[in-house]
């Protein structure tokens, strides 16, 4: 806690368990671990608050290996269902298209996004920034950003959210795979 501000992030949610592997699509899916299990991570009405909601920031960290055979393209995305379902919600934040290192086995990505509320109200302005960035062991990484400069304004504070992480490939290719297992959402203040 700081005693200046009076505030601290507090962890709404961290779970380690592998998600389905994601390839042979090209459609956007939530690769997020879920089950009766493993349920998404859960955001409460009201979290980024009509009343106290201006600048407002939440953390999404998620982790997991890809493997792939050729240089596809891939959009990772934080995404709010209203549900706790597999089905992709509304988009918060995202890479654009990322050209992958071509020959990456098992590579560690890192998927890390700030959502902070540009103007809070019965339909907030939330804005979002980060990076992805992609590890392998043997082959050349990358870093790639996340986020835009244009405000999410399709969300109501009134609603409770379901945080998604929702993997696009360019080429469909059972070569090209991601797998999660990763979580970490944390309320910054």
């Amino acid at each position: 806690m700081s005693f200046l501000t009076a505030t601290q992030p507090e962890l709404i949610y961290a779970g380690f368990t592998a998600g389905t592997a994601y390839n042979t699509s090209t459609a956007a899916t939530c690769i997020s671990p879920r089950g009766n299990t493993t349920p998404l991570p859960y955001l409460p009405p009201g979290f980024f608050s009509a009343a106290y909601g201006q600048n407002r920031k939440l953390r999404i960290v998620a982790r997991g290996t890809i493997s792939n055979t050729a240089t596809p393209t891939l959009i990772l995305a934080a995404y709010f269902a209203t549900t706790d379902t597999a089905t992709p919600g509304t988009m918060v934040a995202a890479t654009g298209t990322a050209t992958t290192a071509t020959g990456l086995s098992t590579a560690i990505w890192e998927f890390d996004a700030t959502i902070t509320c540009g103007a809070p109200g019965p339909v907030p302005n939330l804005y979002a920034m980060g990076r992805l960035e992609i590890n392998p062991t043997t082959a050349v990484g990358g870093t790639y950003g996340v986020g835009s400069s244009t405000a999410v304004t399709s969300l109501s504070t009134e609603a409770a959210y379901y945080v998604q992480i929702v993997a696009t490939w360019g080429t469909s290719s059972a070569s090209n795979t991601m797998t999660m297992f990763d979580t970490e959402v944390w309320g910054l203040n």
